[in-house]
């Protein structure tokens, strides 16, 4: 069995797939699917598998993932997380089947796939009719516009994206202490240096 394997985790409907070493400890685990699944950060959780019986076993300690990791089929394992044990437990995924590859052909023929003249714009095919002095304000006006929206899009969108802020990152370094990572200057060093991009953070924590 290689170092490595894949964790299939569904919460929610939601399904996503991610490798981890098989060596990790419970809380590591927590931390990776917390990362994964953001709302897990302020609800309490578990995390379980189902067995051949389809029953829900539920996963306490790093002991009892080397047993799921033992019976598990090739090289993944599937994860059930849930915010409760009462009432419905998620329910085993349900493999979907990839739709036919076959090409449809399209009915319609190319050649009846004709522009009606009146549908053409006046800038690029202009009436005949038309002088060019009629013709030269519209293209203005259009031009002037154009030139507006750019000036809003800088303005609106890329000033505020590449304008550097001073971030002290207090709401990203909260959050690796409640995953056990609690060198609050070593924390800070990471998050400066990936930007304030928590997961990439975490895998660097992990990895250590």
């Amino acid at each position: 069995m290689s170092d490595t394997i894949s964790i299939k985790a569904s919460f929610n409907n939601e399904q996503t797939l991610f490798p981890l070493n098989e060596s990790l400890s419970f809380s590591e685990l927590c931390c990776k699917l917390k990362q994964t699944f953001p709302l897990l950060y302020s609800t309490p959780f578990f995390v379980g598998y189902f067995d051949d019986e389809q029953e829900f076993i539920r996963i306490t300690s790093t002991l009892e993932i080397k047993e799921a990791i033992s019976l598990m089929e090739g090289n993944t394992i599937r994860l059930y997380i849930t915010t409760s044990l009462e009432g419905d437990l998620p329910k085993p995924m349900v493999e979907v089947q990839k739709p036919s590859t076959t090409p449809v052909t399209n009915p319609i023929s190319t050649n009846t796939l004709t522009t009606s003249p009146s549908a053409q714009s006046p800038l690029i095919q202009p009436n005949t009719t038309q002088s060019t002095q009629e013709i030269l304000p519209k293209l203005v006006s259009t031009l002037v516009e154009g030139s507006k929206a750019v000036t809003n899009f800088m303005t609106n969108f890329l000033v505020p994206v590449f304008t550097p802020a001073q971030n002290t990152y207090e709401d990203e370094i909260n959050q690796l202490s409640a995953c056990g990572f609690e060198d609050r200057e070593k924390n800070l060093v990471l998050l400066r240096k990936h930007g304030g991009n928590i997961n990439t953070v975490l895998d660097s924590l992990l990895k250590v």
